[in-house]
């Protein structure tokens, strides 16, 4: 079973190890309270909460793809998720992998 990350686990990473947790695979993480209502306020505004929305189950872990995020921000012409805080771990994240098109 692959690890749940949780914004305690990303925020004590140097940038530099988000490389390594990025680097072709699935990264599973547990939203914040917080997190989790950004994202329901956003809904389908945008694609990138959509897709985020559509990846998270039930107790609220999200299964992010490096490839399918950063595509996801290019299509809506951002690099990170409108409206949500800069001091979320997932605001980190989304942002470390940003609109590469190398990934898709």
């Amino acid at each position: 079973m692959a690890k749940i990350y949780t914004a305690d686990d990303l925020a004590s990473m140097d940038i530099e190890a988000f490389e390594t947790l990025t680097e072709n695979h699935i990264i599973q993480y547990q939203l914040t309270d917080d997190e989790s209502e950004a994202l329901g306020w956003l809904g389908d505004r945008y694609l990138i909460s959509k897709h985020l929305l559509s990846e998270r189950d039930h107790d609220g872990v999200v299964s992010i793809g490096p490839d399918l995020i950063s595509w996801c921000l290019h299509q809506d012409g951002v690099d990170r998720v409108p409206c949500l805080s800069e001091d979320t771990q997932l605001a980190r994240l989304v942002w470390y992998i940003g609109p590469r098109p190398e990934l898709w």
